[in-house]
Protein backbone atom coordinates (compact mmCIF):
# COMPACT_ATOMS: atom_id res chain seq x y z
CA UNK A 1 0.00 0.00 0.00
CA UNK A 2 3.32 2.40 0.37
CA UNK A 3 5.72 3.28 -2.16
CA UNK A 4 9.06 0.96 -1.73
CA UNK A 5 11.61 3.53 -0.87
CA UNK A 6 11.68 7.14 0.95
CA UNK A 7 11.58 10.73 -0.82
CA UNK A 8 13.06 9.43 -4.70
CA UNK A 9 12.02 6.43 -6.35
CA UNK A 10 15.62 5.95 -7.97
CA UNK A 11 17.61 7.29 -5.83
CA UNK A 12 15.62 7.24 -2.58
CA UNK A 13 17.00 5.15 0.73
CA UNK A 14 14.92 1.29 0.09
CA UNK A 15 12.02 1.17 2.79
CA UNK A 16 12.67 -0.80 5.94
CA UNK A 17 9.09 -2.58 5.32
CA UNK A 18 10.76 -3.74 1.67
CA UNK A 19 14.05 -3.45 1.86
CA UNK A 20 14.75 -7.56 2.52
CA UNK A 21 12.59 -8.23 -0.75
CA UNK A 22 13.63 -5.59 -2.93
CA UNK A 23 17.25 -5.33 -2.42
CA UNK A 24 17.43 -9.58 -3.13
CA UNK A 25 14.21 -9.00 -5.99
CA UNK A 26 14.88 -12.35 -7.35
CA UNK A 27 15.16 -14.15 -5.00
CA UNK A 28 11.49 -14.37 -3.84
CA UNK A 29 9.06 -16.68 -5.64
CA UNK A 30 6.97 -13.62 -6.56
CA UNK A 31 6.39 -10.07 -5.67
CA UNK A 32 3.10 -8.23 -6.39
CA UNK A 33 2.95 -4.04 -6.80
CA UNK A 34 -0.04 -2.27 -7.34
CA UNK A 35 0.67 -0.62 -10.68
CA UNK A 36 3.23 -0.94 -13.58
CA UNK A 37 4.82 2.06 -12.84
CA UNK A 38 5.94 0.71 -9.68
CA UNK A 39 7.11 -2.17 -11.56
CA UNK A 40 9.00 -0.60 -13.70
CA UNK A 41 10.60 1.82 -11.20
CA UNK A 42 11.77 -1.32 -9.27
CA UNK A 43 13.24 -3.23 -12.23
CA UNK A 44 15.21 -0.39 -13.04
CA UNK A 45 17.01 -0.09 -10.23
CA UNK A 46 17.41 -3.41 -8.43
CA UNK A 47 16.43 -5.47 -10.97
CA UNK A 48 14.71 -8.54 -12.90
CA UNK A 49 12.41 -10.18 -10.57
CA UNK A 50 9.68 -12.11 -10.68
CA UNK A 51 7.07 -9.18 -10.24
CA UNK A 52 3.26 -9.01 -11.06
CA UNK A 53 1.02 -6.06 -11.08
CA UNK A 54 -2.31 -6.68 -9.11
CA UNK A 55 -4.13 -3.82 -8.13
CA UNK A 56 -6.06 -3.02 -5.48
CA UNK A 57 -9.80 -4.09 -5.40
CA UNK A 58 -13.35 -2.76 -4.22
CA UNK A 59 -16.80 -4.08 -4.18
CA UNK A 60 -18.79 -3.01 -7.24
CA UNK A 61 -21.47 -0.41 -6.18
CA UNK A 62 -24.72 -1.51 -7.60
CA UNK A 63 -26.55 2.33 -7.65
CA UNK A 64 -24.50 5.34 -7.31
CA UNK A 65 -25.80 8.53 -6.68
CA UNK A 66 -26.99 10.89 -9.96
CA UNK A 67 -25.90 14.29 -10.50
CA UNK A 68 -29.23 15.90 -9.53
CA UNK A 69 -28.66 13.87 -6.33
CA UNK A 70 -25.06 15.43 -5.41
CA UNK A 71 -24.16 19.09 -4.42
CA UNK A 72 -22.26 19.76 -8.04
CA UNK A 73 -20.51 22.60 -5.73
CA UNK A 74 -19.48 20.02 -2.89
CA UNK A 75 -15.68 19.24 -3.48
CA UNK A 76 -14.05 16.90 -0.95
CA UNK A 77 -10.50 15.88 0.01
CA UNK A 78 -10.33 12.36 2.19
CA UNK A 79 -6.95 12.28 3.57
CA UNK A 80 -4.89 12.38 6.78
CA UNK A 81 -3.60 15.82 8.29
CA UNK A 82 0.25 14.61 6.97
CA UNK A 83 2.98 16.94 5.30
CA UNK A 84 2.71 14.20 2.02
CA UNK A 85 -0.81 15.36 1.51
CA UNK A 86 -0.38 18.65 0.57
CA UNK A 87 -3.24 20.69 1.97
CA UNK A 88 -1.55 23.69 1.67
CA UNK A 89 -1.83 23.22 -2.34
CA UNK A 90 -5.38 22.27 -2.57
CA UNK A 91 -6.02 25.34 -0.02
CA UNK A 92 -3.99 27.94 -2.63
CA UNK A 93 -5.95 26.16 -5.54
CA UNK A 94 -9.48 26.58 -3.79
CA UNK A 95 -8.52 30.18 -3.72
CA UNK A 96 -8.23 30.27 -7.06
CA UNK A 97 -11.57 28.22 -7.72
CA UNK A 98 -13.67 30.63 -5.27
CA UNK A 99 -12.95 33.61 -7.01
CA UNK A 100 -14.61 32.57 -10.19
CA UNK A 101 -17.09 30.15 -8.47
CA UNK A 102 -17.99 31.92 -5.03
CA UNK A 103 -20.56 28.88 -4.35
CA UNK A 104 -17.97 26.43 -4.61
CA UNK A 105 -16.88 24.24 -1.33
CA UNK A 106 -14.32 22.37 -0.32
CA UNK A 107 -14.57 19.63 2.65
CA UNK A 108 -11.50 18.32 3.77
CA UNK A 109 -11.55 15.24 5.96
CA UNK A 110 -9.05 13.49 8.51
CA UNK A 111 -6.72 12.85 11.32
CA UNK A 112 -3.18 14.22 12.06
CA UNK A 113 -0.46 16.86 12.91
CA UNK A 114 -1.08 19.41 9.81
CA UNK A 115 -4.99 19.69 11.49
CA UNK A 116 -4.10 22.96 12.96
CA UNK A 117 -1.90 24.59 10.31
CA UNK A 118 -4.53 24.00 8.03
CA UNK A 119 -6.88 25.73 9.89
CA UNK A 120 -4.89 28.38 10.20
CA UNK A 121 -3.91 28.83 6.12
CA UNK A 122 -7.85 28.58 5.59
CA UNK A 123 -8.67 31.52 8.13
CA UNK A 124 -5.41 33.83 6.68
CA UNK A 125 -6.79 33.49 3.47
CA UNK A 126 -10.56 34.26 4.18
CA UNK A 127 -11.63 31.04 2.80
CA UNK A 128 -14.05 29.90 6.19
CA UNK A 129 -16.84 30.51 4.62
CA UNK A 130 -15.93 27.96 1.79
CA UNK A 131 -13.43 25.44 2.79
CA UNK A 132 -14.34 22.93 6.08
CA UNK A 133 -12.05 20.95 7.96
CA UNK A 134 -13.58 17.84 9.57
CA UNK A 135 -12.83 15.01 11.39
CA UNK A 136 -11.70 11.40 10.56
CA UNK A 137 -14.50 10.12 7.59
CA UNK A 138 -16.64 6.78 8.79
CA UNK A 139 -19.43 7.50 6.20
CA UNK A 140 -17.37 7.16 3.24
CA UNK A 141 -19.99 6.44 1.11
CA UNK A 142 -22.69 8.92 2.17
CA UNK A 143 -19.74 11.47 1.64
CA UNK A 144 -18.84 10.42 -1.91
CA UNK A 145 -22.29 9.87 -2.71
CA UNK A 146 -23.25 13.78 -2.22
CA UNK A 147 -20.28 15.57 -3.73
CA UNK A 148 -19.67 16.59 -7.00
CA UNK A 149 -16.30 16.07 -6.89
CA UNK A 150 -13.31 14.57 -4.91
CA UNK A 151 -9.31 15.98 -5.15
CA UNK A 152 -6.01 14.53 -4.38
CA UNK A 153 -3.29 17.02 -4.17
CA UNK A 154 -1.17 14.64 -2.33
CA UNK A 155 2.92 14.11 -3.52
CA UNK A 156 3.22 10.88 -3.34
CA UNK A 157 0.59 7.53 -2.78
CA UNK A 158 1.00 3.55 -3.17
CA UNK A 159 -2.12 3.41 -5.02
CA UNK A 160 -4.55 6.01 -3.36
CA UNK A 161 -7.31 4.14 -1.98
CA UNK A 162 -9.15 7.25 -1.29
CA UNK A 163 -9.35 7.58 -5.19
CA UNK A 164 -10.63 4.71 -6.27
CA UNK A 165 -13.09 5.09 -3.67
CA UNK A 166 -14.82 8.49 -4.76
CA UNK A 167 -14.53 6.62 -8.62
CA UNK A 168 -16.54 4.02 -7.53
CA UNK A 169 -19.33 5.79 -5.90
CA UNK A 170 -19.45 7.49 -8.95
CA UNK A 171 -17.59 10.70 -7.61
CA UNK A 172 -15.38 11.87 -10.51
CA UNK A 173 -11.71 13.41 -9.25
CA UNK A 174 -9.28 15.48 -10.34
CA UNK A 175 -5.50 14.37 -9.14
CA UNK A 176 -1.94 15.17 -9.64
CA UNK A 177 -0.19 12.70 -11.59
CA UNK A 178 2.15 11.44 -9.25
CA UNK A 179 3.49 7.77 -7.90
CA UNK A 180 1.98 5.83 -7.74
CA UNK A 181 -1.84 5.15 -8.65
CA UNK A 182 -4.05 7.58 -9.52
CA UNK A 183 -2.56 7.37 -13.39
CA UNK A 184 -4.08 3.74 -13.47
CA UNK A 185 -7.12 4.86 -12.24
CA UNK A 186 -8.14 8.10 -13.60
CA UNK A 187 -9.00 8.76 -17.61
CA UNK A 188 -9.00 12.23 -18.67
CA UNK A 189 -12.62 13.25 -19.29
CA UNK A 190 -13.92 9.77 -18.78
CA UNK A 191 -14.03 9.65 -14.97
CA UNK A 192 -11.49 12.90 -14.04
CA UNK A 193 -8.28 14.72 -15.11
CA UNK A 194 -4.80 14.28 -13.89
CA UNK A 195 -2.73 17.31 -13.73
CA UNK A 196 1.29 18.06 -13.57
CA UNK A 197 1.83 17.33 -9.86
CA UNK A 198 2.03 20.80 -8.28
CA UNK A 199 0.58 22.92 -11.17
CA UNK A 200 -1.83 24.44 -8.56
CA UNK A 201 -3.08 26.85 -11.35
CA UNK A 202 -3.82 24.15 -14.14
CA UNK A 203 -5.19 22.50 -11.14
CA UNK A 204 -8.02 25.07 -10.19
CA UNK A 205 -8.64 25.72 -13.75
CA UNK A 206 -9.78 22.10 -13.94
CA UNK A 207 -12.01 22.53 -10.91
CA UNK A 208 -13.59 25.84 -12.22
CA UNK A 209 -14.12 23.87 -15.74
CA UNK A 210 -15.71 21.18 -14.09
CA UNK A 211 -17.92 23.68 -11.59
CA UNK A 212 -19.06 25.72 -14.36
CA UNK A 213 -19.98 23.48 -16.82
CA UNK A 214 -22.88 21.44 -16.23
CA UNK A 215 -23.03 19.07 -19.04
CA UNK A 216 -19.21 18.24 -18.88
CA UNK A 217 -19.64 17.45 -14.69
CA UNK A 218 -23.20 15.67 -15.70
CA UNK A 219 -20.97 13.30 -17.96
CA UNK A 220 -18.15 12.88 -15.86
CA UNK A 221 -20.70 11.34 -13.10
CA UNK A 222 -22.08 9.14 -15.14
CA UNK A 223 -19.74 8.05 -16.66
CA UNK A 224 -17.39 7.29 -13.62
CA UNK A 225 -18.19 4.20 -12.45
CA UNK A 226 -18.16 2.36 -15.56
CA UNK A 227 -14.88 3.33 -16.06
CA UNK A 228 -13.28 1.07 -13.24
CA UNK A 229 -14.51 -2.09 -14.30
CA UNK A 230 -10.42 -3.72 -14.11
CA UNK A 231 -10.55 -2.89 -10.12
CA UNK A 232 -13.87 -4.84 -9.70
CA UNK A 233 -13.35 -7.86 -7.05
CA UNK A 234 -14.04 -10.34 -8.98
CA UNK A 235 -11.71 -8.98 -11.55
CA UNK A 236 -8.85 -8.63 -9.09
CA UNK A 237 -9.43 -11.74 -7.78
CA UNK A 238 -9.16 -13.99 -11.56
CA UNK A 239 -5.55 -12.15 -11.41
CA UNK A 240 -4.79 -13.43 -8.08
CA UNK A 241 -6.25 -16.86 -9.15
CA UNK A 242 -3.76 -16.96 -12.23
CA UNK A 243 -1.05 -15.87 -10.57
CA UNK A 244 -1.28 -18.65 -7.49
CA UNK A 245 -2.02 -21.67 -10.31
CA UNK A 246 1.55 -21.08 -11.33
CA UNK A 247 2.88 -21.44 -8.18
Amino acid sequence: HSVHTGGDVLAGEASKFYKTVIEDIAAPDAVIVFTKAQKEDITTRFGKGNIHVIPHSYEVIEKTATFSERDPMKVVYLARYAPEKNHDLAIDAFKIVVASVPKAQLHLYGFGEKKNAIIEKIKELNLEKNIFVNEFAHDIAGIYQEAGLSILTSGVEGFCMSVMESLFYGCPSVAFDIKYGPSDMIQNGVNGYLIPNRNVDLFAKQIIKILKDKALHKQLIETTPQAMKAFTNETVALQWKALLETM
